[in-house]
């Protein structure tokens, strides 16, 4: 089994490197008392569908010790959209993915359904092997298991962009 671990200070220092250095996204930080939240807010487009809102949360599970990637899109009404439907978007088969495993849970900071994403824990795959070793970890972490939640580049010959917002609440 092939896991990429990270401590909770290697999280707090990659973290605030990643949203520094992120080129034309804008990430923002929150510490909280239960660690440090890198969030994001996006508009997306993509062809064939409706204007779309993207939540991306990077938090620390200190219990497990791993990087998890909360993210829930929402149709311009305000609806949450169906993980099937966010797949069919993306152009992505999240179901046949062993490197990840995608949950619908509560939030545990917001204490809304959200969906969390993170690695395998029983994929034995090296999925950074690839990956430029020189990149910051969270980037490289993106480029190994976001695209499920439109974060990496998609698999799929589907067009769609995502622009970020700067609005950000300091309550969520």
């Amino acid at each position: 089994m092939v896991v990429s671990t990270i401590s909770e200070e290697e999280f707090a220092k990659e973290i605030t490197e990643f949203v520094r250095i992120s080129k034309g996204d804008v990430w923002t930080l929150h510490k909280r008392p239960s660690g440090i939240i890198a969030k994001q807010s996006s508009i997306c487009r993509f062809d064939d569908h409706p204007v779309i809102n993207r939540q991306s949360h990077f938090i620390y599970n200190k219990k497990l010790s791993r990087v998890e990637l909360w993210f829930m899109f929402y149709a311009r009404n305000g609806r949450p959209i169906r993980i099937s439907e966010i797949a069919e978007i993306l152009g992505t088969k999240p179901e046949s993915n062993d490197a990840i495993v995608i949950e619908l849970s509560t939030h545990p900071t917001l204490q809304i359904p959200f969906y969390k994403l993170y690695e395998n824990p029983d994929d034995d795959s090296d999925h950074f092997q690839f990956i430029d070793t020189s990149d910051n970890y969270i980037s490289r972490w993106i480029s190994a298991f976001g695209a499920e939640a439109g974060l990496a580049p998609k698999k799929s010959q589907s067009e769609g962009s995502c622009a970020q917002s700067t609005v950000s609440s300091s309550d969520d």
